[in-house]
């Protein structure tokens, strides 16, 4: 219910926004999602891939910092994510960062 009823059309929605330069909308968005995956109580994957999407959505906002911030918290909730953090274009800001090689490495 959670992925079909929130994170997939909110996955439209937050394209929408950026698409129209309305970042902020999506961050916002995905904050929620973040908050929703932590008042259920959802089990690390879910938590991770929630954190993960709140960090592309910075990341592509240019708010890097906050990116890397966030997506090392998704990937210590979920260490399979790391992998597509090295590769997802999304993330492509941040991967100068001076703490990227923490996440992925």
């Amino acid at each position: 219910m959670v992925v079909r009823g929130f994170w997939h059309p909110s996955g439209h929605l937050g394209e929408h926004w950026l698409s129209r330069r309305q970042g902020e909308h999506t961050i916002r968005l995905h904050a929620a999602g973040v908050a929703l995956a932590e008042a259920l109580a959802l089990p690390g994957p879910a938590l991770g891939m929630a954190r993960y999407a709140l960090a592309c959505a910075k990341a592509r906002t240019g708010r890097c910092d906050d990116a890397l911030e966030e997506v090392v918290r998704a990937i210590a909730v979920n260490p399979d994510l790391a992998q597509n953090a090295a590769r997802d274009a999304d993330l492509e800001p941040v991967w100068a960062s001076p703490g990227w090689a923490l996440p992925v490495g």
